[in-house]
């Protein structure tokens, strides 16, 4: 039995070490792919699918889409910090802001989310810092995404060698996302035969995670703004009581564009609450104009 024992413990702490070299190895390898962005770029979008799908860079000049669909401010946080240390020409980031960012659900299916976070959280090693963990640590799902680090390794490696290079964009950083496609009617067949009940609690932390993004700004002397995208007819299928609430007690301290309640064109959505390219498109020249004022 003390055999077994002493057998057991060598090859878990050999396991456990040779975990550690691992993700060392990797985030030191990361560490030092390119860290920069064109020079040029001094705007930088960030957020969830709503600005994934409405902002094109295309249109607006000297900007970088890093949005990310299920993206929580802690992710945009983490985004954030990396990008403005490694760009200091950065001075504009526009954040993403809708009638879902400080829903408690929200924060339980994209924040803590067993499956979701593991992936996010390998994926991201390179760039959380000691501090940013401080809403995982404790969790069960915190161990799991230490085990899966060397498959992240792996993956790299490989992209690494068949591409001969790797960048910012191999991380799946986010990206301006497009699409084609007008889904609009089923989205609003689908939202008819369901009940949306009015929510009345908001997400303590995903506030506190924007303070600290506003923060962080500030001191980096970048400014921050936050873009609600249009959403068709908003006030017909959409709950927007507990956002209107925030927007003039917890958030009128930020500087706020809402284009929600724009109406754009059927044919410039993909979805209630999401853009297609043409939508993109459009909304995307006045978010320019916008800016500009």
């Amino acid at each position: 039995m003390q055999a077994f024992l002493y057998k057991f413990f060598y090859y878990f702490f050999l396991f456990i070490f040779a975990q550690l070299v691992l993700i060392f190895s990797y985030i030191t390898i990361m560490n030092n792919i390119p860290q920069t962005v064109s020079s040029s770029i001094n705007t930088i979008v960030l957020g969830d699918s709503h600005t994934q799908c409405a902002v094109d860079p295309a249109y607006l000049e000297n900007s970088l889409n890093y949005s990310e669909s299920g993206s929580t401010y802690y992710f945009s946080l983490i985004k954030i910090k990396h990008l403005i240390a490694n760009n200091n020409q950065i001075k504009r980031v526009l954040l993403s802001l809708h009638h879902g960012s400080f829903d408690i659900e929200n924060e339980s299916k994209y924040l803590y989310n067993e499956v979701y976070i593991v992936e996010r959280l390998s994926r991201y090693a390179p760039f959380i810092s000691f501090s940013d963990l401080k809403f995982h640590y404790n969790k069960s799902y915190f161990f799991k995404s230490f085990l899966k680090a060397p498959l992240e390794i792996f993956r790299f490696s490989i992209e690494c060698f068949k591409n001969r290079s790797i960048s910012l964009a191999s991380f799946n950083f986010g990206n301006y996302s497009y699409s084609e496609e007008n889904k609009l009617d089923i989205d609003i067949a689908n939202r008819k035969s369901k009940a949306f009940p009015k929510k009345n609690t908001y997400s303590e932390i995903e506030l506190a995670l924007l303070q600290d993004i506003k923060n962080f700004c500030n001191k980096s002397q970048v400014e921050l703004i936050l873009v609600n995208t249009p959403v068709y007819e908003i006030e017909k299928y959409t709950d927007i009581t507990l956002l209107d609430k925030m927007v003039h007690k917890e958030l009128k301290n930020y500087k706020i564009l809402d284009f929600s309640r724009v109406q754009l064109p059927k044919d410039c959505f993909y979805d209630i609450s999401h853009l297609n390219t043409k939508g993109a498109i459009t909304f995307t020249k006045l978010l320019k104009d916008s800016i500009s004022l």
